[in-house]
């Protein structure tokens, strides 16, 4: 979670590490292509703009700063260190606050969705009451701010404190996202034993949030196998090997941000339709089918259809 790289291994800047370069670049291109249509369909897709969303649309914000200033700082970095010069402080400075910024944030942003679903999915009839826009804005900020702070502290002072600090932040909104997913599907699986006779709009809606509840528990699932080896080893790995294994690793951890829009085009019918439209030069506000209408909801709810 922080972006903290020790002056002991900057000190060792050369190794062989040209696969990760390669690596770096293909994680740039990638990350870039999935990025740039995340936003293009989540800005022009009226059917996807819920309040839900949001936390979408800031988690690839977060990506959107990885792809365009952390992978790019990195893979300067890692060719300096490949060919035995050592990067600025201005440059280590930079990268480390953008790293920690973009992954502080994308940790808490994946935090409060598996709250605010493990409200959606125990609350059904009261979760538009306790999720509103305005709510979701303030938290929204507060990530950001909090994020920044803190980036911009752990790069600047590395100690003993910070990554204490650091990892026990990444435990507990690890706890977190546990304990409201394993509410979540003990809900979900005592609603299938106790379903009688649902109306067919109230049995949609439920599909549907369950529906981005398991989409959502995927990227997380993803973002959490990215950095778990970063984290475990800048805890047990001393500073004076990082080396290749801890660029390795962290560029391991940066590669989730290629991974989510391919969940969501896997999971979401209406974002895998929006892309279409965009490949082939069509409107994205018209001509979605009858089909796909009668299994959306409303503008005031979820509007991510399932498959």
């Amino acid at each position: 979670m922080d972006g903290n790289y020790s002056v002991m291994s900057d000190r060792g800047c050369s190794y062989h590490f040209t696969t990760g370069v390669f690596f770096t670049i293909a994680n740039i291109i990638t990350t870039i292509l999935g990025t740039f249509f995340n936003v293009l369909i989540l800005v022009s897709s009226s059917r996807l703009h819920s309040v839900s969303n949001l936390f979408i649309r800031n988690l690839t914000i977060a990506h959107l700063l990885v792809c365009t200033a952390a992978l790019p700082l990195n893979s300067a970095w890692t060719v300096q260190k490949t060919h035995g010069i050592c990067v600025s402080q201005g440059v280590l400075y930079s990268r480390r606050v953008i790293l920690t910024l973009s992954s502080c944030a994308s940790l808490l942003i994946l935090s409060w969705v598996s709250i605010e679903r493990f409200v959606v999915i125990s609350r059904p009839l009261r979760h538009k009451f306790y999720i509103t826009t305005r709510r979701i804005r303030i938290v929204l900020a507060i990530t950001w701010t909090c994020s920044l702070m803190y980036g911009a502290v752990a790069a600047f002072d590395d100690n003993a404190f910070i990554t204490i600090f650091s990892t026990t932040a990444a435990v507990t909104c690890s706890v977190v996202v546990t304990a409201c997913y394993l509410h979540i599907f003990v809900v979900v699986w005592e609603q299938r034993r106790s379903q009688t006779e649902l109306q067919r709009s109230q049995y949609q809606s439920q599909a549907l949030e369950k529906q981005v509840a398991k989409t959502m528990a995927l990227a997380i699932g993803v973002f959490v196998l990215c950095f778990a080896p970063l984290t475990i080893a800048r805890q047990t790995v001393s500073k004076t090997s990082h080396g290749a294994l801890h660029d390795g690793l962290l560029l391991l951890a940066l590669s989730h941000s290629a991974v989510n829009p391919v969940i969501y085009f896997l999971c979401f019918r209406d974002y895998r339709a929006a892309l279409k439209r965009i490949l082939y030069c069509k409107s994205i506000q018209i001509g979605y089918s009858r089909n796909s209408d009668k299994t959306c909801l409303d503008n005031n709810q979820t509007e991510l259809c399932h498959l």
